[in-house]
Parts: structure tokens; sequence; C-alpha cells
């Protein structure tokens, strides 16, 4: 007969009953912590005020990544009580640790605005703490370019490097409602799943501890009545980036049956939206001689709210190309891995320009909803303009 020392660790044994009580947990914790952070924040007048970029005009309470962080606390402290530790490939504590310092530096951030030096310093210091306390790294490319093993300090280069950009690139996201929500639900959905087959516990808790929480903000959130601020952000591209590390280094402990096609291109494609809008932007800074930090409205989203677009509208378009560009990047993992990153390379160019045609193909009037022409209609005006085209030639 077999005795259990927790009322929750029959749920150990089955690693989706885990990973959906992780979910539920977090969800409930951060439901409720939400209201009360909204009540904290305006009683003190804590708000976030509108400036030059911003994509709201009226305050609205920040500080929702304190109800980020206080649930993924909670419920990876409750949860993870249940684990077989002896199966957990890397030691908890420093992410603990890491997450705790980008919380602190958030805060103080979303509180006291802090210079973008001192936030990137601190990023570095987080993501350091785990890279050489657990051993977290990128051990190599599994012969993208063809280079497979890194030397230690190029593997600890490298990931710090990878650690610093994912979560600023998250953090540049959160700029319209919803969006970054979104973002982190379905990369946390990607990866959660391949730890789920890899029967990654641990992760697996992470992973949809990190979607529940974010499904109860996106009620908040999408009605402006909070914002995850800074302190959300960075700890949510901190886990984000932990997750994609852990995920490249499962091809090597997972048997030959198991093994994982391609991985930096896969966590490359969970990843993409925030990648490639990050690196489009500082792209346009720089060659505009402008300071690749300085905030600007040349965002992807940013761009679809000048077409016209509400915030809603903008984030379901995106999501559903960063779906797309998961999907189709999981589905022609048979390629070599260099096509592979070829292909990818090209689905990041459409997920960049798509959305942006799609909006303009629709016909959007300057005070209006979208007005979706016929299809008759459309087709008569290329037409026309095909007809014009030849009498000019």
């Amino acid at each position: 007969m077999k005795i259990y020392l927790s009322p929750l660790a029959p749920v150990s044994d089955n690693i989706f009953l885990l990973g959906l009580l992780a979910l539920i947990l977090a969800f409930m914790i951060s439901f409720m912590a939400y209201p009360v952070i909204i009540y904290l924040v305006k009683a003190k007048q804590l708000m976030d005020m509108p400036d030059g970029r911003s994509s709201h005009k009226d305050k609205v309470p920040t500080l929702g990544g304190v109800g980020v962080f206080v649930a993924l606390a909670l419920t990876l402290g409750i949860v993870g009580s249940v684990i077989d530790h002896r199966n957990i490939p890397f030691n908890p504590l420093p992410l603990t640790a890491g997450m705790t310092l980008l919380f602190f530096l958030g805060v103080k951030d979303d509180l006291l605005v802090l210079s973008p030096k001192k936030k990137l310093i601190g990023q570095a210091l987080a993501a350091l703490i785990v890279i050489l306390l657990s051993d977290i790294r990128i051990h190599g490319f599994d012969g993208l370019f063809g280079i497979y093993e890194l030397p230690f300090w190029a593997s600890v280069g490298f990931t710090l490097a990878v650690f610093v950009f994912i979560i600023n690139a998250f953090n540049l996201v959160d700029g319209i409602d919803g969006l970054a929500g979104m973002v982190g639900i379905l990369s946390s959905l990607c990866f959660g799943i391949f730890f789920i087959k890899a029967d990654q516990q641990l992760l697996a808790l992470i992973s949809f501890s990190l979607i529940g929480t974010l499904i109860a903000f996106l009620r908040h959130n999408i009605g402006r009545k909070l914002f995850m601020g800074d302190t959300g952000s960075m700890v949510i591209g901190f886990l984000l980036a932990f997750q994609a590390v852990n995920f490249l280094n499962l091809n090597q402990a997972l048997g030959e049956g198991s093994k994982i096609a391609n991985p930096p291109i896969l966590a490359l494609s969970f990843l993409l939206f925030p990648i490639i809008d990050t690196l489009r932007v500082f792209i346009l800074r720089i060659s505009q001689g402008s300071n690749p930090f300085r905030a600007d409205r040349n965002h992807i989203h940013h761009c679809l709210l000048n077409l016209g677009l509400t915030h809603g509208k903008a984030t379901i378009l995106i999501s559903a190309f960063c779906v797309l560009s998961m999907v189709l990047a999981y589905w022609l993992r048979h390629l070599d891995i260099n096509q592979h990153f070829l292909a990818v390379y090209m689905l990041s160019v459409a997920l960049v320009l798509l959305p942006l045609e799609v909006t303009k193909f629709a016909g959007i009037p300057k005070k209006g909803k979208i007005v979706l022409p016929s299809f008759w209609t459309k087709m008569k005006k290329l037409k026309n303009n095909w007809n014009l085209e030849r009498l000019r030639l």
C-alpha cells in the first residue's frame, strides 16, 4: 500500500494532472490578487501616466507584475513540493533568486524609473545567477551554421546574451492591450507541451503556472484596468528565456526515438514575434541615427494601430500569425537545420509584413471600423489598376 505524505502527492505521478493543477492554482491566485492590486494602486495613485508614445489616453493602474510574481511564487512553492526532486535536472533555487531580483528591479522601475544601463546590469546579474549556479546554458547549436558545441565561456556569454535579449524583447512587446499576455501564453504552451513529452515535471510546472497567471491577467489587461509594467514583463521574459534554454538542452536527454528535430529553430519560432519585432525596431532606429534603446512608435503593434485597428483586433491578428509561424516551423522540422533556419527566416519576414498588408488590403477608414470589401469589388479594383499600368506602358 502506497502512503502519500501530502494531499497533493497523488498527482505527482501524472505530469498532465500536475500541469493542470498548476494552471488552475495560478489562475485562481492571480484572479484574486489583481483586483486587490488595482484597488491599492488607485488608492495610492501609482498610475501609469500616458506620454507621447503611449497607446492609451487615460491613467491606468500599473504593477500588475506583482500579481504575476506572487501567483508564480505560490504555485511553484505549493505544487512544486510534491515533485520528486531526484528527477529534477537542475537546482531550482537560483531561478527563484533571479526572479526575485528582477521583481524588485521591476517594481523600482515602475515606481521611480530606472536608467536602461541599470536595468541591463540587473538583468545580466539575474541571468548569471541561473547560468552559473544551475549550469543552465546553451551548449551548442546542433549543427546550425556548422556549430555543434560551444566552449564553456562562449556558452556562458551566448546564453547571457539570449537571456538579456529575450527579457527586453518581451518588455518591448508589452505595448497594447493583451499582446504581451497572448505572446507569453502561446510561447509557454509550446514549451510546456514539449516538457510534458520529455517528462520534465518542474519545467512543465513553470510553463503551465505562467499560462494560468497570464490568462487571469488578460481579463484585466484587455479592459485597460491593469498593466503588467516592467515588473511583470521582465519576470515573464526571464521565464521564457529559461524555458527556451532548457528546451534546447532537452534533445541531449531524450532517447533516440524521442529526440526533437532542430530544437534551436523550434525555440526561435516559439519566440519569433518578440525577437523579430525587436530586431526590426533596433535596425530602424540605428538606420535613422537614433539610440536603439530610445522608445518610439515603430513597433508592429503601433503600425497596426496607426492603420486603424483597435487594440483587440491588432492583438488577435498578431497572435494568429504567431500560431501560424509556430505550426509551420514544427511542420518543417524534417528539413536540414540550415534549410529549416532559412524557412523560419522567411516566415519572420512574413510575420512582419503580412499583418500590415492584410490590414491595408482590408481597407480601413480613418475613423471607423474595418470594412471588408467584397471579393469581386477587390478583384475589379486590381483589374482596373492592371489595365492602367498597361496603358502607361
